[in-house]
């Protein structure tokens, strides 16, 4: 037996270990300290107001069953009992540590087992009633698909299910544990007796709750309690995100829960080890990005939140537990006494005025404090970055020629004349030299070059599955992709060389000094943007999305929303968004590419009729530039100057 105890010790911290080795490989300690440090105290007098409303109304329902059994318990040891009981709940693996609850109110505020037990009992069944309750509606407005949010919707149904049936046959189960326990030989006959006394007595405390109809009071209570738990969690986590540039509306309640409750889920199972590190991060990491959120900010927040509400719960059920354990608290057997019941109208007016009372000190707080809490960037005053891009008719474009897929082969156009030309019947993915004078696609299994004025193609490299192609900063080679290796082709020598591996590459863009590359890669849980320094070899993801490029001074980094109708741009060096350009009015819109001008970018408007629009990020406008209707993935290259649109 203790062979398999250390084996399970070892195996559990080598989960933590493990967890924590990735996800500190992806942002440093002092990153989670920094963020931490800079919540607002706004967020901090919500998440402690929730948090003591949380162990209020788990007061009054263990005093509601209590009273049931007739023990008149006052609210403050019962709510240091709980705040001790929340405290070894954090830190036990399985929650192992919430039977501390029966523990301190028998030896310190003197209530006999049994009617300790039954308090317990319906407590733990009626938090998962109330958690598979919650979880059911927020299911169906989370970004994991229709088919995952069907079965998640369907395990909270289930888990609701379960907890009705044990909660039916809670006293039938101690009934029949009491009667076969009297023929456990393996147990002493002085120790069966008493268990044997003591589930009976269990049983009777069970069935005064379902005689007297006590059920829907410990059910709203239990909602209570999970409700304000969550919210709690939640105004934390706006706290951590709101400094760092973010809005409210990207970290919705109702989006945001399934990661709360999977974080708190996973911290539950026998594997999570010493307070949950490990697995709670672990499960919030994951579930956070496949929500759609980066994974730098992922990582980031699953750390630091755990961290702050774990040095929170100890510090508070630390100062509790040294209370309990004053003489003043020294447990004698507590007697039976009249306890007054309130009836049903008082005690739903006591917990509506509850609730109400709780909603109002938090709007207060809100409408009295700065609601985004959001610091001002340096990046985001920079000009080129428009925060509400309305897409207007322009005037007159920059001189310049585009260069975009049509019908299978390539086409350029002047943008002044609108003069266009095929200069290829076969080929994809063209980009621009920073010259102006080639262009780089993919034709089959083959990287080509062709000469704009002269027509004349030639063959870089033969590569096994291509798909996206760009040029080096200084004109002399084309990177390309190949499956999940990024390889570069010089154009005097021809000699191919690896750059990097990663998922699969899908579109590239790299900086004029050929430091920065960023790439949108397929990976097992979707499309992502990466961000790499190709002198250090560091790689970093910026966002879950698509139609990664770069500005020309590699300041910013393009990702398109998951629902395409606003391209997201993010700082470089922070990783912060800091700006969005919308799709045109009435489109979606993909395969957004910067221009070689600072304030230019092209795309390709969605649905039965495919164009290409360029937007100026500067001023917020757009218009379209061919009409086709059979055009993709451009690129712009400006070599002239004219009036800006």
């Amino acid at each position: 037996m203790r062979i398999r105890q250390v084996q399970f010790t070892i195996f559990s911290i080598a989960v933590t270990g493990s967890v924590f080795a990735y996800l500190l490989s992806k942002v440093s300690f002092v990153d989670v300290l920094n963020i931490i440090k800079d919540i607002p105290v706004l967020w901090i007098a919500l998440f402690v107001l929730f948090s003591f409303t949380m162990s209020g109304f788990r007061v009054w329902r263990y005093q509601l069953l209590l009273g049931m059994s007739g023990y008149n318990v006052s609210s403050f040891p019962l709510f240091l009992v709980t705040l001790v009981r929340n405290f070894f709940s954090d830190l036990l693996p399985a929650r192992l540590g919430t039977l501390v609850y029966i523990y301190l109110i028998r030896t310190r505020l003197g209530i006999p087992l049994a009617p300790a037990m039954s308090s317990f009992a319906y407590s733990f069944l009626f938090d998962i009633m109330s958690l598979s309750i919650l979880l059911v509606p927020a299911t169906l407005v989370a970004g994991f698909g229709f088919r995952s949010s069907s079965v998640l919707w369907a395990g909270g149904v289930v888990l609701a299910g379960i907890s009705l049936l044990i909660l039916q046959a809670l006293p039938w189960i101690s009934h029949m544990v009491a009667k076969s326990i009297t023929t456990w030989k393996v147990i002493p006959e002085t120790w069966r007796d008493r268990i044997h006394v003591e589930l009976k007595n269990t049983e009777k405390h069970l069935l005064l709750a379902r005689r007297k109809g006590m059920y829907w009071r410990i059910l709203a209570l239990s909602l209570g309690v999970r409700s304000c738990k969550y919210l709690a969690l939640y105004v934390l986590l706006l706290g951590l995100v709101l400094p760092q540039g973010y809005q409210i509306q990207d970290f919705p309640l109702a989006k945001v829960f399934l990661g709360l409750c999977s974080a708190e889920l996973a911290s539950s199972l026998p594997i999570s080890g010493i307070a949950g590190f490990g697995a709670y991060e672990g499960a919030w990491s994951l579930v956070f990005q496949l929500l759609g959120y980066e994974e730098r900010i992922a990582v980031l927040t699953s750390i630091s939140h755990h961290l702050f509400t774990q040095v929170y719960g100890y510090s508070l059920g630390g100062v509790a537990l040294l209370i309990l354990m004053l003489p003043y608290f020294a447990g004698k057997q507590r007697k039976k006494s009249a306890v007054r019941e309130r009836s049903d109208c008082i005690f739903w007016l006591q917990f509506g005025l509850s609730i109400g009372l709780c909603t109002i000190v938090a709007s207060f707080i809100l409408l009295s404090g700065n609601v985004s809490g959001a610091k001002k960037s340096d990046v985001m005053l920079q000009p080129g970055i428009s925060a509400e891009s309305e897409v207007q008719g322009a005037e007159v474009l920059r001189a310049g020629v585009l260069v975009y897929e049509e019908s299978g082969g390539i086409a350029v156009a002047d943008i002044r004349t609108g003069e266009s030309r095929k200069l290829t019947g076969d080929g994809s993915y063209p980009r621009w030299s920073p010259d102006g004078r080639h262009v780089a696609f993919v034709q089959g299994n083959y990287i080509m070059l062709i000469d704009v004025e002269d027509g004349m193609p030639k063959k870089l490299s033969e590569v096994r599955d291509p798909r996206a192609v760009c040029f080096t900063g200084d004109g002399k080679a084309v990177l390309f992709t190949d499956g999940q290796v990024l390889r570069q082709v010089e154009l005097q020598s021809l000699q191919v060389k690896d750059v990097l591996r990663d998922g699969r590459f899908l579109e590239i863009d790299i900086s004029g000094d050929g430091r920065l590359l960023t790439a949108t890669v397929k990976t097992v849980t979707g499309f992502k943007v990466r961000l790499y320094d190709l002198y250090s070899g560091e790689g970093r993801t910026v966002a879950r999305g698509c139609s990664a490029s770069l500005s020309p001074d590699s300041r910013y980094v393009t990702v398109n929303s998951a629902d395409h109708e606003v391209l997201y741009l993010y700082a470089s060096d922070s990783l912060q968004k800091v700006g969005e350009v919308q799709a045109p009015a009435g489109y979606r819109f993909d395969n957004q590419f910067w221009s070689n001008d600072q304030e230019l970018l092209v795309s390709t408007s969605e649905g039965d009729s495919k164009n290409i629009y360029i937007h100026n990020v500067l001023r917020g406008t757009a218009r379209k530039v061919t009409t086709s209707g059979q055009c993709d993935r451009a690129d712009l290259y400006v070599n002239g100057i004219s009036e800006r649109f």
